[in-house]
């Protein structure tokens, strides 16, 4: 009977997804999770707003930078706060691919300067870039995040209910921020 495991032994324990939302100037890192839990990452309300993903082996971070940043002194002041997580994650691992998310109809100016620098971190292959009014990033089955826009989601209320945020979720959370003083919780 060596090296016999019994089918009750081998069955997996459900695993628990809790969802933190992430708020109009903040960011958010959160690791991929462990045994029986998983944490994901969203944002919604991407009107002019962007949000950016930037993803490790075994990290991910979610930003949602405010449209108020349309011109070179703003974005100066936002590239370093958006160094912030970069640094956080890179002391776990290095960042390896990132996303840009922004509304149909958002001014040119924010994505392209995000564009721009993430191009500069990862590599202009390692970035996607969609048009949604809000995502999620998940760790997926096949070992690696997933960056799903709102409009593909099946469950819509994961937007509008049910989520933790930088003011209820911290023991969730690695490591959080904020953008600007105009940052604020998810409501």
């Amino acid at each position: 009977m060596s090296g016999y495991v019994p089918l009750a032994l081998r069955v997996r324990a459900p695993v628990v997804t809790v969802t933190v939302k992430v708020g109009l100037d903040e960011w958010i890192v959160v690791s991929r999770g462990a045994l029986g839990r998983q944490v994901d990452l969203c944002t919604a309300g991407l009107s002019g707003c962007v949000a950016v993903v930037l993803m490790s082996a075994g990290q991910a971070c979610l930003s949602h930078v405010f449209s108020a940043c349309d011109n070179d002194g703003a974005w100066t002041v936002y590239q370093h706060q958006l160094e912030l997580p970069l640094t956080v994650m890179r002391q776990i691992s290095p960042v390896t691919s990132a996303a840009l998310v922004y509304s149909e109809g958002t001014p040119k100016f924010l994505p392209g300067k995000i564009r721009e620098w993430l191009t500069g971190l990862v590599g202009g292959a390692a970035v996607r870039e969609f048009q949604a009014s809000g995502v999620r990033v998940s760790w997926s089955s096949l070992g690696d995040w997933a960056v799903i826009s709102k409009e593909a989601e099946a469950n819509q209320l994961a937007y509008t209910h049910g989520y933790l945020t930088t003011a209820s979720g911290t023991a969730v959370i690695d490591n959080w921020g904020a953008l600007s003083n105009s940052a604020s919780p998810a409501s």
